[in-house]
């Protein structure tokens, strides 16, 4: 794996720089020379390193890296020009934002190899003991709420799709509080339909296979039942299933990998065609097309400069209502709770970067994810670049510990799922990871947390 990934990031690295010189945008080689330098570096001389793959989110976070530094690069080399979606910077707002990018980058991976140096051999994935359940009556509970919900307000099935994420009004009678708990009980059901087939079919080798494979399509049904939310909620969720289930049929992890990322595949490209609208769309004008998203959705050249740009010209936004409005404004059920009046939202940096890269025409054309680095400006200035990624891969390595000790099933989808988003990191900023922190992973975290006190309390009567 080592030589693979060293030769492979050499050659497309030497492609990336002759296409960017025959394009005449040499700068963008830098992204991948660059990271092209420090990887082989670590891997030649740091190769213990790569027992730490076993870590999901170390795992999702150098996938990252290779996209933003490997193959976003090779993509705007091919096209011959850094062009995105909406406002497009001068050349030398490009060079300063390609500049904060390896900044960004070696901060991240000095962090990572400092957070992560202790871990290495140290901690082992916990063996899968289908006898140690942890559902009590408290789960039972939200399930039989979740029906009731569903009986009493038939509605709030509308707020769920097969196969496809449309643009729909939400419907919620108890401030969003109903959706959330629906959207937890199937999960609960999901992950503990599958606990319980292999409990019934462990004990025989035919029976274990078809265990396996119902449980995979159980699950694969589950993932197909999307929310009005993005492709990236549905991708996070699947990894969450993904990394518990493999956990479950442990044996089998490498089938189990490969049947996920088909499904997930294939289901984001029906989602993609929906939304996208590319049918009949020729290969160059495709080309383009991913050239653009990738920078907008992997925070590339295009959109930090963008965001460097904006707090030029906004210095007003550097204060710490701009921090307390971009953590906790879009942190869902919280924010709808603590902002009630929408003027508080202009000083959302996201909001304010939206409104910037479309002149004035906020949400016209799309919605944008402001890069982290953006953001790190205007809390911390320069500074920023360097303090918030360490501080969020120190905390990315915390629940990548809480992920690999987890004993039962809900808590290993749980800190799956908070571990997943926060290695994803790089792409998104702070006002996403407040989003899944409060909205998702800390409401399944009291669920999860109430439930096992309950179990406590029950098993010493």
């Amino acid at each position: 794996m080592k030589n693979i990934l060293i030769v492979s990031n050499i050659l497309l690295s030497l492609i990336i720089v002759v296409l960017s010189v025959i394009n005449k945008i040499p700068v963008i080689s830098l992204l991948a020379i660059f990271y092209t330098f420090v990887i082989t570096i670590i891997l030649l001389t740091k190769s213990e390193y790569l027992k730490l793959f076993k870590y999901l989110g170390f795992k999702i976070l150098f996938v990252i890296l290779e996209i933003r530094y490997i193959i976003m690069p090779l993509f705007i080399a091919i096209v011959g020009k850094t062009d995105s979606i909406g406002r497009q910077p001068d050349s030398s707002s490009i060079l300063v934002a390609v500049i904060f990018m390896i900044i960004e980058m070696l901060t991240i991976i000095i962090s990572a190899t400092y957070f992560y140096k202790d871990k290495l051999g140290k901690e082992s994935i916990k063996p899968y003991n289908s006898n140690n359940s942890n559902y009590s009556i408290f789960y039972i509970g939200l399930i039989i709420i979740s029906i009731v919900l569903l009986a009493l307000y038939p509605r709030l099935l509308g707020n769920f799709d097969i196969l496809s994420i449309r643009d729909i009004e939400i419907v919620s009678y108890f401030r969003g509080f109903d959706i959330r708990i629906i959207r937890f009980t199937q999960i609960l059901i999901t992950i503990y339909s599958v606990s319980f087939i292999h409990r019934l079919s462990k004990n025989s080798k035919f029976g274990y296979y078809v265990g396996l494979l119902f449980s995979l399509t159980l699950v694969v049904l589950s993932m197909s039942i999307l929310q009005s939310e993005n492709r990236a909620s549905f991708i996070i969720s699947a990894i969450s299933y993904m990394s518990m289930i493999s956990w479950i049929y442990r044996k089998n992890d490498g089938f189990i990998k490969y049947v996920f990322l088909a499904a997930i595949v294939l289901i984001i490209s029906i989602i993609t065609l929906q939304r996208e609208k590319l049918y009949g769309s020729n290969l160059e004008n495709s080309i383009t097309s991913l050239s653009k998203l990738i920078q907008v959705y992997f925070s590339g050249p295009n959109s930090v400069a963008n965001s460097i740009d904006l707090f030029k010209n906004d210095a007003y936004l550097l204060n710490a209502k701009t921090f307390l409005t971009d953590v906790f404004l879009w942190s869902g059920y919280l924010g709808n709770v603590l902002f009630k009046n929408e003027i508080l939202q202009n000083y959302g940096t996201s909001y304010r970067f939206n409104y910037f890269i479309y002149e004035g025409m906020m949400y016209g054309e799309g919605d944008q994810i402001i890069p982290l680095i953006g953001q790190s400006i205007a809390y911390f200035k320069i500074a920023g670049i360097i303090l918030m990624p360490t501080i969020l891969t120190k905390l990315l390595s915390v629940f990548d510990t809480f992920a690999i000790k987890s004993c039962t099933v809900d808590e290993k989808y749980i800190f799956s799922f908070i571990t997943v988003v926060f290695g994803l990191f790089p792409i998104y900023n702070i006002s996403i990871l407040g989003l899944y922190f409060f909205d998702r992973f800390l409401i399944m975290f009291i669920f999860y947390y109430i439930n096992k006190y309950v179990n406590k309390i029950i098993r010493g009567l």
